[in-house]
């Protein structure tokens, strides 16, 4: 790197060009427009007979709260659920349109569960990854309910 710079200075030495410093800019802040989308901590889970625990043959409804804290609208925002653990029997849709999501604004998540009878004894551990405009926005919301057989 040494070698490089003194290459240069003999080069601009040379040819007569002479290197000059003038001034610094003060700092700029840039803003990117992001919006910043986050889960309220407020799941709550409801089956059918209200007995926390997703039996053969039951729906069950999970529930949250999505915000958007930042100063840009979140576009096309959409939950991806997915079940963690493999538990068969499980149904969930594959993906929720929310919509847009203005800055400030809130917006109640649902998403339905349904246990055929082919349900499997275990935990259900349940992620909904969050995408807005069509990338993973790094926020997503872990639940996990007992399956009973």
């Amino acid at each position: 790197m040494k070698w490089i710079s003194l290459v240069f200075l003999l080069l601009a030495s040379l040819s007569g060009y002479a290197q000059k410093f003038v001034a610094t800019s003060l700092p700029v802040k840039m803003d990117f427009g992001y919006p910043v989308l986050e889960d309220m901590d407020d799941v709550t889970y409801i089956d059918d007979n209200n007995n926390n625990i997703i039996d053969p043959g039951e729906g069950a409804l999970i529930t949250f709260t999505l915000k958007n804290t930042g100063k840009w609208t979140a576009r096309n925002v959409q939950i991806r659920p997915e079940e963690l653990n493999g538990i068969n029997g499980i149904e969930i849709d594959k993906v929720i349109d929310i919509g847009d999501i203005q800055p400030g604004e809130s917006k109640d998540v649902s998403i339905g569960v349904y246990a055929n009878r082919s349900l499997s004894r275990g935990t259900a551990s349940f992620i909904f990854y969050i995408d807005e405009n069509g990338s993973y926005n790094n926020v997503s919301v872990v639940y996990g309910v007992d399956t009973n057989r």
